[in-house]
């Protein structure tokens, strides 16, 4: 019996990471998403299923309108990377719906993810109340605590920020897991 787990490991083999390009200028998502052949939306990025080590590599330069989602986990020694490739300035995201995410333009759900070199700017804001209320009443006050540029959730640990920069942000970084590191 073992032999053949044996044979079986063997002919399965070690998981190989994948580095997945985006660009939001000359991508196109039918294409593999291979440096040569990146895709163009994080929408495209949001339905590939991610192992330990694969790496999300975003274009510098390019613009992104949306949401990205990293629901899948990394491993210590092999974590989910989400980064910048190229030369020029680093990828700009935005998220200008707050209907989509509360907004949020990164929602990591999954453990051993890192996400560095990114631009968020210009996020979307809760609807208000109407008519107003006091802030201690207030719905739109409440759902700011559920916004972020980028939000990592309460089910999440070892999650590293770093390198990222925002503007015109009503919340830069959520962090609501455990042994989390933002630099």
């Amino acid at each position: 019996m073992w032999k053949w787990i044996g044979v079986l490991w063997c002919l399965a083999g070690p998981v190989v990471a994948a580095d997945y390009y985006v660009n939001g200028t000359s991508g196109n998502d039918a294409q593999p998403g291979t440096q040569a052949q990146p895709w163009r939306s994080l929408s495209r990025v949001n339905a590939q299923t991610l192992e330990p080590g694969d790496r999300i590599l975003l274009a510098r330069g390019t613009a992104f309108v949306g949401h990205l989602t990293i629901a899948q986990s990394g491993t210590e020694a092999k974590p989910i990377v989400v980064s910048a490739y190229g030369e020029g300035p680093a990828p700009k995201l935005m998220n200008p719906r707050f209907g989509l995410e509360f907004g949020r333009v990164v929602s990591v759900y999954g453990s051993y993810v890192t996400v560095e070199n990114l631009y968020l700017y210009d996020g979307a804001t809760p609807p208000p109340d109407e008519p107003p209320l006091p802030w201690k009443e207030s719905h739109q006050h409440k759902l700011v605590t559920d916004m972020a540029g980028i939000y990592t959730d309460a089910t999440t640990h070892h999650v590293t920020l770093k390198n990222n920069e925002f503007n015109n942000m009503p919340v830069g970084v959520r962090v609501r897991g455990a042994n989390s590191l933002v630099k």
